[in-house]
């Protein structure tokens, strides 16, 4: 009996002191710090303070964005969302984005791999307001043990967005005005020419 107490002991005292346990993540630190940068990124984007995400990306970082255009380094990020925001002419006038992690970080090595969606809410100087659902991945590389964002893509369904939905209802009320000013017209047309005759 008392060899099977200490056969006992011994083996709780040896798995208490195993560093490496089944389920123990060796990049948990690492996945904690890319979800720091992710709400660093968040909260930068929905304050318009895009100079704060600078120091997480690399000089030479390229960016793909949604509606496919590519920025390589990070003065051309800065051109991209000053077109899109900040100019007297820009696209939006308010840009908010709320964004999840879709699964872990895949490691190789000094490279990371993460992949998210977000909803974004694109707001237009008329006032109007649109929702797009959003995929992004990135792709981090560790340099001197600080990572550093050097891809970044989004992507969005090109057959079912927002943006085309709005596009379908305009084309349908531009076709709905045309063929009733066309009756109109036919109409005034008819008349006249059926007084002539």
């Amino acid at each position: 009996m008392k060899r099977y107490i200490v056969s006992y002991l011994t083996l709780v005292l040896a798995l208490s002191c195993t560093p490496a346990l089944a389920g123990e993540d060796a990049h948990s630190e690492d996945r904690e710090q890319f979800r720091e940068y992710l709400s660093t990124i968040e909260a930068a984007l929905n304050e318009g303070a895009i100079d704060k995400i600078s120091p997480l990306l690399r000089d030479d970082v390229v960016v793909t964005f949604v509606n496919a255009e590519v920025t390589r380094g990070i003065p051309a990020i800065r051109d991209y969302y000053n077109k899109l925001l900040g100019a007297s002419s820009a696209l939006l006038s308010d840009y908010k984005t709320k964004a999840e992690v879709s699964a872990p970080a895949r490691f190789f090595g000094n490279i990371a791999i993460a992949d998210g969606t977000s909803i974004d809410t694109y707001t237009f100087p008329t006032g109007n307001t649109m929702e797009m659902p959003t995929k992004w991945n990135v792709t981090l590389v560790r340099e001197n043990d600080v990572w550093k964002v050097a891809q970044l893509n989004f992507s969005a369904n090109p057959f079912d967005n927002p943006v085309l939905g709005d596009i379908k209802n305009r084309l349908v009320t531009f076709c709905i005005a045309a063929l009733a000013l066309g009756l109109v017209i036919g109409g005034v047309i008819g008349r006249f020419t059926g007084k002539r005759a």
